[in-house]
């Protein structure tokens, strides 16, 4: 099971920095709020892989 958790920790936490760049680098406004809430969702995701590996 931990071997999954990590694998979703590398995934999650590249996902993250994707779409915190895309944040700041896509052209329409609309496109940047999404990318905005979506950092938002996998951060929570992020958080929860992290506490499981690491507590």
């Amino acid at each position: 099971m931990k071997i999954l958790a990590w694998i979703g920790l590398v995934l999650v936490s590249l996902n993250v920095i994707v779409k915190l760049v895309g944040t700041f680098t896509e052209g329409k406004t609309s496109d940047r709020v999404m990318c905005f809430i979506s950092t938002l969702i996998h951060i929570s995701l992020l958080y929860f892989f992290y506490i499981y590996l690491f507590r």
